[in-house]
């Protein structure tokens, strides 16, 4: 099918900010601001009209610094790291932006933030939402709950005939419970390749798929997930791949001194607790303690 007609850019980015920020002095790398730099040039670089945000704890130092002086933004309240931005040349705002509280974890409470967009040139309304999943919380019946709450919050907004686009690092693997309770009601049109695909961006079904990119994220540790939508149909996503198909085959590993995206079966990745980095045996770079096998910590 062609790709024409109405299309909207949408990205999911986790920022990664403790370590971009060197907010702990356990990142000289990105310290005197040396991270949002890089991080400004990485979103300038990629254009989207949709950004969904993750561990980002302020959402206007980021569209300034990117120079994105087109979009409006949702500042979200204290202890809520998942913002959204949308462009101003394609949406107006119809209601909210708001947010809900979905759960808490060891680390702070986790939200559903949404605003319901008009598209100027089709009086399209989309449903954006966007999120930061918690941790722990993927497997079995708390993983229901998880999924059960993100529906029951878009619910509650959603209007008839609106197009749901809903981004987030949900620190799920694809294959756990909260992710496949998702895709009972949505559809997953694009993830991402690292961290046993975390990153998501969840659509109404039948919204078609016009190209999808998992492309480099540094200074993140998680990729630029982009995903080029078009909200009235259109071709439709790959199938989502199976507990077996996520795992990539030995000879897809990085290769010493590569630092490259980081996969548990690889011996030569290993994972740095310090700066939750990503090198290769031998390789500089983890200063604060022993860099060690990768784990279960690299979702965050």
């Amino acid at each position: 099918m062609v790709c024409s007609g109405l299309k909207v850019a949408v990205a999911t980015y986790n920022l990664y900010w403790w370590c971009v920020s060197d907010k702990f002095g356990n990142c000289p790398q990105f310290a005197y601001g040396r991270g949002f730099q890089q991080l400004y040039q990485r979103i300038a670089s990629n254009p989207v009209d949709l950004f969904g945000f993750q561990e980002c704890d302020d959402v206007e130092q980021v569209m300034a610094g990117a120079g994105l002086a087109n979009f409006g933004y949702y500042s979200t309240p204290g202890g809520n790291d998942a913002p959204m931005a949308w462009s101003w040349d394609r949406f107006k705002v119809v209601e909210g932006p708001a947010s809900e509280w979905i759960t808490q974890d060891t680390y702070s409470s986790r939200w559903l933030n949404w605003v319901r967009l008009q598209e100027h040139s089709s009086n399209t309304i989309v449903f954006f939402a966007n999120t930061h999943g918690p941790l722990g919380q993927c497997a079995g019946e708390r993983g229901q709950q998880v999924a059960d709450a993100y529906m029951r919050s878009m619910w509650k907004h959603i209007k008839k005939n609106d197009v749901v686009i809903f981004t987030g690092d949900f620190n799920c693997r694809i294959w756990d419970q909260t992710l496949i309770s998702l895709r009972e009601g949505l559809q997953d049109t694009a993830w991402d390749n690292v961290f046993q695909a975390a990153d998501h961006i969840f659509t109404s079904h039948g919204v078609g798929l016009c190209s999808q990119e998992s492309i480099l994220g540094a200074p993140s540790d998680h990729q630029f997930l982009k995903a080029v939508l078009l909200p009235h149909g259109g071709p439709k996503p790959p199938p989502v791949p199976n507990h077996n198909a996520t795992k990539p085959a030995a000879h897809d590993c990085p290769k010493a001194p590569s630092n490259g995206p980081c996969c548990h079966h690889c011996k030569s990745n290993r994972f740095c607790p310090g700066d939750k980095g990503c090198y290769a045996d031998g390789q500089p770079g983890c200063a604060t303690e022993t860099c060690a096998p990768n784990s279960a910590e690299l979702l965050l």
